[in-house]
Formats: C-alpha cells, sequence, structure tokens
C-alpha cells in the first residue's frame, strides 16, 4: 500500500521536476545584491554560531555516538519515511572527518538491522555479528548523511564556498540575521543544496533554517525548527528538530531527538570497509 501511494505521489510531481526550487527570497534573486560585504558579514555571523557552539572543543572529536528517535506523522510522513514504523530508534556511530557512520535500529521489526554509509557507499546487516553486505541503497545514502549533517550542523554549515547575509526578520518574538549558504553559486542548482539560515541575533544561534532537497527531486523543500540545544562538555547540539514540509505550517513531517553524545569511545577506522 505504501509503494502505491508512493508511485501516485511520485507520478504528480514528475510533472514538476524540471522547475528547480529557490530557497532565496525573491527580493535577493538579482546577483547584484550578492557583495563582499554581504559575503563577510555573513561569514562572520557564522563563524560566530560554530565558536558558541564550542568548534574549538568540537575539533578534538574523533568519533562519536548518539541515540536518536525520528517520529513520523500523517499520510505524508508515511510516504516520506524509509522505516517500517513510524516511531524509530537508533543507535548511531560517525566520523565527523567525512561523511561515514553506522545506524542500528534498537525498535521494531528491524531490531538489531544495521544500516552502513562511507562518501556514497552503502551497506547492511542483519546484526552486529552478521556479514556486511554491500548494496546501492538509497534510502542509507540519504538518511544518514541527512542526520549526521544535523547533528553536527554547527560545524559543517560554514565549510561551504556561498555565504551571504540577505538582511534580517522578526520570527515570533526574536530578531535574525537571514544567511544564503550554498556550493558554487547562489543560483539554484541541480544536484546542490540551498540553505536559508535563521540566526537568532540574541543567542547567536540558528533557530530555523529552510533547504532544498535535490537529492529527492528538482522543487522539493522543508523547514526545520531547532527547538532546544544541550551541551555536552561546552559542546553544543541541536537536540530536537521539527521537519515541515511548508515554511508556516504546524504539523511537522517527521520529529528528530537527539538523546545524549559520547565522543571519542571508538576508533572510526571501523566505520571504513573495503
Amino acid at each position: 500500500m505504501k509503494n502505491k501511494l508512493l508511485n501516485i505521489v511520485l507520478l504528480g510531481f514528475l510533472i514538476f521536476q524540471g522547475c528547480l526550487s529557490d530557497i532565496r527570497p525573491k527580493e535577493y534573486r538579482n546577483n547584484e545584491t550578492f557583495s563582499d560585504a554581504s559575503h563577510e558579514k555573513a561569514v562572520n555571523i557564522l563563524q560566530k554560531y560554530a565558536n558558541n557552539a564550542g568548534f574549538e572543543k568540537w575539533n578534538k572529536i574523533k568519533s562519536y555516538e548518539v541515540d536518536l528517535s525520528d517520529d513520523f506523522f500523517g499520510l505524508k510522513g508515511k510516504i516520506a519515511s524509509p522505516y517500517p514504523s513510524k516511531k524509530n530508534l537508533f543507535h548511531l556511530k560517525y566520523d565527523p572527518t567525512e561523511f561515514c557512520g553506522t545506524l542500528e535500529f534498537k525498535i521494531g521489526k528491524n531490531t538489531n538491522n544495521i544500516w552502513g554509509n562511507c562518501n556514497g557507499i552503502t551497506y547492511s546487516k542483519i546484526d552486529l555479528s552478521a556479514p556486511l553486505v554491500k548494496n546501492k541503497n538509497k534510502d542509507i545514502k540519504f538518511w544518514l548523511p541527512t542526520y549526521q549533517y544535523f547533528i553536527e550542523f554547527p560545524f559543517r554549515i560554514s565549510n561551504s564556498n556561498i555565504i551571504y547575509h540577505l538582511g534580517t526578520k522578526k520570527y515570533g518574538l526574536n530578531n535574525y540575521d537571514l544567511i544564503l549558504v550554498s556550493w558554487n553559486s547562489a543560483q539554484p542548482q541541480r544536484k546542490l543544496d540551498q540553505y536559508l539560515l535563521w540566526v537568532n541575533q540574541s543567542s547567536g544561534l540558528i533557530d530555523k533554517l529552510q533547504f532544498t532537497i535535490r537529492e529527492q527531486g528538482a522543487f522539493f523543500k522543508g523547514t526545520a525548527i531547532i527547538d532546544d540545544y544541550r551541551s555536552y562538555d561546552g559542546i553544543l547540539i541541536p537536540s530536537i528538530i521539527k521537519i515541515y514540509t511548508k515554511e508556516n505550517s504546524t504539523k511537522p513531517l517527521h520529529i528528530m531527538r537527539i538523546l545524549n553524545f559520547m565522543p571519542n569511545r571508538f576508533d572510526p577506522a571501523i566505520l571504513k570497509f573495503e
């Protein structure tokens, strides 16, 4: 039933595949608005964000583990989820210097199953003692780096080469700096995502981000609300992240919760394979 629903939705989406979504506000879609001054201002704001989140201590992290829950809601959540259950709990291990990690299912009918990804090469195991089976699994290739990126967001987002300040806006009771982040070009690109970051001027932290999802489709985009950060020995990790399909929606597609953070308990070499 899920596959039939997915096929129906995808069929409708194919009509729009030639249209690239653009995360930039309309008033900032002219290249003349992207100046050296706006770049420098945005870089400084993101550097402050990373420093506030414990950038110096983060650089000493060679590997880490987290327990993460991911709960999906409604019909859209059922379609978006790659898992058998709407409520999920995983144990994740990552190498923060690369996109390498493993995901172990902790509840549900896939309990003890393991997914692995290292720089786009994917594999799976039915349990810890089972042999590793290489595959070309699109769900593994998408979801493992996605979780890693959100966990490491304060420290990874400034690695892009397109960073511009797009003015200020009020959201709720707070004032925000808006920052566009992408790679190679500010224009929409078929294989590279755009991010619009909302940096709280009071806390210096990102509370909200809008983003494209090129790997899922040319026009897919979403909004993430970071409801909370948690400090682990001076390192701030986003702990509650709500994902919406529309910016002003009140119904989340899914909610990720990072429940803990355990650094440097294993050799990251175990995440790599030949």
